[in-house]
């Protein structure tokens, strides 16, 4: 009995989160979940990277902070298709096409 009070008692409370950034701090909501879970929402408005900082009765969980990496939105449907080689091409001949992706987001580097 006391070996449960106990850990009712290491275990109780709540988390707290703080997603931050260079830009900006982000707010974020805690919702307990059943069994001793939680769910935290937020929504970052600027990308970037952001550290979520998460602690238990006022001690730092291990690993905390976490790195999180925001990225901008995309919009496909800005790109720009445009060029000679839409409307025609000859079998073994070069065809020209411009891809526009200017205003579709973010640029991104993949490795």
């Amino acid at each position: 009995m006391y070996m449960l009070r106990l850990i009712t008692i290491l275990f109780s409370g709540s988390p707290d989160v703080v997603l931050s950034g260079v830009r900006n701090e982000v707010n974020v909501r805690v919702s307990p979940l059943s069994n001793g879970k939680f769910r935290c929402n937020y929504v970052a408005t600027v990308p970037g990277a952001y550290l979520l900082h998460i602690t238990w009765n006022g001690r730092q969980l291990r690993g905390s902070p976490y790195k999180v990496n925001v990225i901008g939105a995309f919009y496909p449907n800005r790109v720009v298709v445009s060029g000679e080689g839409l409307r025609e091409g000859i079998l073994g001949q070069r065809i020209d096409v411009v891809i526009d992706t200017r205003k579709a987001g973010p640029s991104m580097s993949i490795y």
